[in-house]
């Protein structure tokens, strides 16, 4: 329950600083695409490789990544091949990204929000000019 808290806040962050950059509803879909990869990858990547070898190596490095975590690291847990440090480890960088991410669509979102017209440019919207 705690890595799916975790990835939605995570990911509910990134959506909504590609959503604040959006003018029209139009250009969701391709706003959007990249924070859609973050998600469908590991979830290929965990079933494809993990069932066939558990302790592969990449997908253990993989699941220390905060974006790759919320998906990766409880099949690891499931099939009993993350060590302890590795699942606090991954736990305390995804609180810390999730944190940062906060405040980095805070940040997209009180810039372009008052913005209207055309769609937003990511460095603008994060400058705030």
């Amino acid at each position: 329950m705690i890595w799916f808290l975790l990835g939605f806040l995570m990911y509910a962050m990134v959506f909504a600083a590609l959503g604040a950059l959006v003018s029209r509803q139009e250009e969701v879909g391709g706003a959007t695409a990249p924070a859609v990869m973050l998600i469908i990858l590991p979830y290929v990547i965990g079933v494809s490789i993990l069932p066939g070898d558990p302790d592969n190596g990449l997908v253990g490095w993989l699941s220390l990544v905060p974006f790759f975590s919320p998906m990766l690291m409880p099949m690891r847990i499931a099939l009993d091949v993350a060590a302890g440090w590795q699942i606090a480890l991954s736990l305390v960088l995804t609180v810390l990204t999730t944190a940062a991410m906060a405040w980095f669509a805070g940040r997209i979102y009180s810039n372009a929000v008052l913005r209207t017209g055309a769609k937003v440019k990511f460095m603008s919207a994060l400058r705030g000019s």
